[in-house]
């Protein structure tokens, strides 16, 4: 993964966000792009997670991933249609999820 400086206010949606959170590093997709009081954060979500993260700090970003190496392959994130098609990954796994639910509650 290529991961390229940037600052808050350059992130928008579907970007791929380094952030920390605690002691952690976070690798998550920007699903909203917000702005209250002139103040600028993002909403953050993980494509395999079923459930958004709290907004992270402006000064906890690192960077947005620009490229990814699948084998031989070198994918650009960068791009319109890369956000586009990783967007649409990280939300169906919300649907996913909450469908699972729904059956589950179904038969409770």
């Amino acid at each position: 993964m290529l991961i390229r400086a940037c600052s808050i206010e350059t992130l928008t949606w579907g970007d791929v966000v380094l952030f920390t959170n605690g002691d952690s590093l976070c690798l998550h997709r920007v699903m909203v792009p917000m702005g209250q009081n002139g103040r600028r954060s993002v909403q953050t979500k993980g494509d395999t997670c079923g459930r958004w993260d709290l907004p992270p700090a402006a000064e906890s970003i690192i960077g947005k991933g620009v490229m990814v190496q699948r084998g031989n392959c070198l994918l650009t994130l960068d791009s319109w249609s890369g956000r586009l098609l990783s967007s649409l990954c990280a939300s169906s796994s919300i649907l996913i999820g909450w469908g699972l639910w729904l059956k589950w509650r179904l038969r409770h």
